[in-house]
């Protein structure tokens, strides 16, 4: 409907964490109106998250807070100042009770290797979230058209701020 009213027929989509499953989920559903897309360090895609990272989100889903959402994001981080403006969003959210979670399904194998977008797949180095390297395999061996690259540096939740010119760099090298 988005692209409808904007009168356009198709687009470029990136996403980070679950914006990229949304955007990968929207590429497999209309892929016609993807003409490239590119995935952030993307969750609910090709691989679970690692037992750390869920145990240490336990406590955000047992008693949301935004302190305990800032702790966790900073935990992750390692070091990394989280970007301002996503931290104070993260947080805010912490103090939303009673939402439902909604978990990503990931996308079904024969699903992912049908579809003919072209797609970049940019990882943080020091992600926690889950093993970029089992990440990175299964894009390799699940997707026709996919670059995939590492951020030097940088962790799931410190990006964007952790290399800013270099993910602008990759982005704009990929989008055009």
């Amino acid at each position: 409907g988005l692209l409808d009213r904007l009168g356009l027929e198709a687009a470029a989509f990136c996403g980070h964490s679950y914006g990229a499953w949304l955007a990968l989920s929207y590429a497999l559903h209309s892929p016609a109106r993807v003409t490239r897309l590119a995935l952030l360090d993307p969750t609910g895609c090709l691989g679970g998250m690692s037992l750390r990272y869920r145990l240490h989100a336990v406590p955000l889903f047992a008693r949301p807070s935004a302190e305990r959402t800032r702790r966790f994001l900073e935990w992750e981080a390692g070091g990394v100042p989280p970007e301002p403006l996503s931290l104070a969003l993260a947080c805010l959210s912490g103090e939303f009770r009673g939402s439902k979670i909604v978990l990503p399904r990931r996308p079904k194998p024969g699903d992912l290797q049908a579809m003919s977008v072209p797609t970049l797949l940019l990882l943080a180095e020091q992600s926690k979230a889950h093993d970029i390297r089992r990440i990175r395999a299964n894009a390799e061996r699940l997707m026709p058209d996919v670059t995939a690259a590492v951020l030097p540096g940088a962790s799931h939740h410190s990006l964007p701020a952790a290399k800013p010119d270099r993910l602008n760099q990759e982005l704009a090298d990929f989008l055009g």
